[in-house]
């Protein structure tokens, strides 16, 4: 269903790519007939090209050669220098901690993060020429960054992952009009992509910004069809949706060029279509929970790519294969920990309802 999707778009866009084409060809010969001047369809044609090259081509151009955002991760390869540098990066890039005093301090005393980068750096300065300190201060300050410290008001990026997760299950188990769900859930994981690159204490670039959405947004492609096959197949096994992924005829479009899973992550289990083609809905529970589950499933998966770019930069979703493990693990991730979403929703959906869904993933855990 996702590919015939896929392709289906395709053609809507280029039937109004021809359209607009046609109609730009038109008004070029309607301007030459009435100036009675053969040049100037030319010259109309020409000013339409800039116009598409500087404000469509360039921005794209632009965006690609724009240099990547910093990896929060260390690794064996890294020099004492490397280590030095991005220390100091860090202390540069503390805005994930709130710019406010202490609880029950004088406002005239430094803000926590003013005295989060003065200890940090004090530590990085009397450590300079020991590596394995370097490492360990290094790696202490990026799981504050991941895990968050309630002391320094920090969420930390896994807490905000789920909490973007239960926005969309509440929301979207509360809709009853999956038009409305699909543009929620949208609205919210872009939002949630920026809340987590803004939570790592780095602010990039509009460019930088623009390419991360477009890599991890095609690592984790939302779609619609998973709304509306609750409602076309009925409440039985509404995601049995035709043929598993690896059982398309030879000439097919490559399943994962279209960021479906291939047959070899269906067959492990690893693959979010696997997990939901295993799942059979009892007619008692209401479609609207199993639709934000769902919605709420996704967002986790896309919240943990966001995480694994952001951890191992743009390589980690620069190729099929890394897409593909990218996607397993961000599966399994997802699904020990929606059981903890849909509980903190159980308010909107009910606690029978909830306890229902949360064994069902908890049993889906443990089988994938």
């Amino acid at each position: 269903m996702k590919r015939n999707l896929i392709i289906i778009t395709g053609l809507i866009v280029l039937f109004f790519a021809l359209m607009l084409t046609g109609n730009i060809l038109i008004i070029g010969e309607k301007i030459a007939t009435v100036t009675h001047l053969w040049w100037t369809e030319y010259l109309f044609y020409g000013i339409i090209a800039v116009i598409v090259m500087y404000y469509l081509v360039l921005p794209f151009v632009h965006i690609y050669r724009t240099p990547p955002f910093p990896v929060l991760s260390l690794n064996d390869q890294l020099s004492l220098p490397q280590l030095q540098q991005m220390g100091a990066s860090l202390v540069s890039h503390c805005n994930f901690i709130p710019d406010k005093p202490a609880a029950g301090e004088d406002s005239a005393q430094p803000t926590l993060r003013t005295m989060h980068q003065q200890q940090l750096k004090q530590q990085l300065t009397d450590a300079a020429d020991d590596e394995t300190r370097l490492r360990y201060i290094i790696q202490h300050e990026l799981d504050l960054r991941f895990s968050g410290n309630p002391e320094l008001g920090v969420l930390g990026i896994n807490r905000r992952i789920r909490e973007w997760a239960k926005s969309v299950f509440m929301v979207t188990a509360i809709s009853q009009n999956s038009k409305v769900d699909t543009l929620s859930v949208i609205y919210l994981n872009v939002r949630m992509i920026s809340d987590i690159i803004n939570a790592s204490g780095f602010r990039p670039s509009n460019r930088q910004l623009m390419r991360m959405y477009g890599s991890i947004l095609t690592t984790a492609l939302i779609t619609y069809a998973i709304s509306e096959s609750l409602t076309i197949s009925g409440s039985v096994s509404p995601f049995d949706m035709g043929d598993a992924p690896g059982d398309m005829p030879d000439g097919d479009m490559d399943a994962d060029a279209v960021d479906m899973p291939d047959a070899a992550d269906a067959a492990e289990g690893f693959s979010l279509y696997s997990v939901l083609r295993r799942i059979r809905i009892p007619g008692f529970v209401v479609s609207a929970a199993i639709d934000g589950t769902l919605n709420a499933l996704m967002t986790l998966r896309i919240g943990y790519i966001t995480r694994t770019y952001l951890q191992q930069g743009a390589d980690a979703v620069s190729s099929i294969s890394n897409k593909r493990r990218v996607r397993r693990h961000a599966i399994k991730e997802a699904l020990l920990n929606v059981p903890a979403v849909i509980a903190a929703g159980s308010s909107v959906i009910g606690k029978r309802t909830a306890q229902f869904l949360v064994n069902l993933f908890r049993k889906e855990t443990a089988t994938a």
